[in-house]
């Protein structure tokens, strides 16, 4: 199995994988017959038996600076292949029209049970759905919060910044300089100002 990772370059994988995760992503996000948690939980479970790492057999990695390591498939399991497939299986399934990458994760042990998976798969997204709706619940309050006249130009910042530390409220003067684009005496000014209209 090739595998070489490259950091820091945009629009492109952290790493390139061979034929194994080529064909589990090929098997895993093709489109289901059926939507639903079962059938995914079905394919997954199909694909995590058909990826095929047996004891006794040694895999060989490439790294990217040219080094081949021999690594222990009792230690190299492939769940972590699937986790990076599923926020895409879960669109192959119907079950979002977009990856939302934290919307649940895999077992650390798959079950065989396909039922088993589904309920597990099932729980996992309604917990995170409750999660993300508390937080957008609180995000909308403490928008609405935010006074509606800052006595600021129309182009000032402060109006942005004010909702940016909605979403962020630790920002720190450097941060709010590069968002924000504007210096960091700038930064302190308007964060000032919003402190002061917020208060």
């Amino acid at each position: 199995m090739l595998l070489a990772a490259f950091f820091g370059r945009r629009q492109q994988d952290l790493a390139w994988f061979g034929p194994v995760f080529a064909e589990a992503k090929r098997a895993l996000l093709a489109l289901l017959p059926s939507s639903g948690f079962l059938s995914l939980a079905e394919r997954l479970i199909t694909v995590h038996r058909d990826l095929g790492l047996h004891a006794g057999a040694g895999r060989s990695v490439l790294t990217a600076d040219g080094r081949r390591l021999d690594i222990d498939p009792r230690s190299f399991d492939t769940i972590w292949i699937l986790g990076t497939l599923l926020p895409r299986a879960y669109v192959a399934a119907g079950l979002t029209l977009r990856p939302l990458p934290c919307l649940a994760g895999l077992p650390r042990f798959l079950p065989e049970d396909p039922l088993a998976l589904a309920d597990a798969l099932r729980t996992r997204t309604l917990d995170a759905a409750r999660l993300g709706l508390a937080e957008l619940d609180r995000l909308e309050r403490a928008l609405l919060r935010i006074p509606a006249d800052l006595k600021v130009t129309k182009r000032s910042k402060a109006p942005l910044l004010a909702r940016l530390q909605v979403a962020y409220p630790d920002l720190r003067v450097p941060a709010i300089a590069r968002l924000l684009g504007i210096s960091p005496q700038g930064a302190v000014k308007v964060q000032a100002l919003v402190a002061a209209s917020t208060t």
